[in-house]
């Protein structure tokens, strides 16, 4: 078991009960906390819409689809990992289609062992992108600060007649002073040297 399991929330859809309760027992075994079945692909995509989940584990048929649709309409969120649950003789057909979207397709019956290693699989592959995102907002959010600090700068070497060091250590020297961001000090020159255009 692994720590990251309290904060994965899991949508089982299944066609069938006694596959959902199957599915359900094995999550609990593992200590998945937020864990929510449903029987259809459209109650299904009502909740994908509304709540944030990380991984969906679909028990094919479903009442209202094959739940093919259902799993490559879910693929096109990134975020989302998808375990898809299909029977023998569709196995083959159905990995081949969904594989290039990323979905994981086991063939049933599908041992609990199979199961909870897939889910591990999905798991750790979801936490590793919310990871990778999380860090490339990061970034961007730094390269947007250099971008705008950078513009407070001009402002204050081209209207101002400040030098660059110059400009620098005033837009420094600000922010330590008033306690703020250098980002806030540059919006402000920014925002004030634009009504002064107006």
């Amino acid at each position: 078991m692994f720590a990251e399991n309290d904060a994965i929330n899991v949508l089982i859809v299944s066609g069938s009960l006694k596959g959902a309760g199957y599915i359900s027992g094995i999550l609990s075994d593992e200590n998945f906390r937020s864990v929510q079945t449903v029987y259809d692909a459209g109650e299904a995509k009502r909740i994908l819409v509304n709540k944030s989940i990380d991984i969906v584990l679909i028990n094919t048929p479903l009442t209202d689809e094959l739940g093919v649709d259902l799993a490559l309409d879910a693929a096109k969120n990134d975020f989302i990992g998808i375990l898809l649950l299909v029977s023998g003789d569709l196995y083959d057909q159905i990995s081949v289609m969904v594989g290039k979207a990323g979905i994981l397709t086991l063939q049933k019956p599908a041992s609990k062992q199979l199961i909870i290693q897939s889910m591990k699989l999905l798991t750790a592959a979801v936490t590793k992108i919310a990871s990778i995102h999380k860090k490339s907002v990061s970034l961007e959010s730094r390269m947007e600060d250099i971008r705008i600090i950078n513009r407070a700068k001009l402002i204050l070497i081209e209207h101002h007649f400040m030098s660059e060091s110059q400009a620098h250590r005033y837009i420094e020297r600000s922010a330590m002073d008033t306690c703020v961001k250098r980002r806030e000090i540059a919006e402000n020159i920014i925002h004030a040297h634009e009504n002064n255009e107006k």
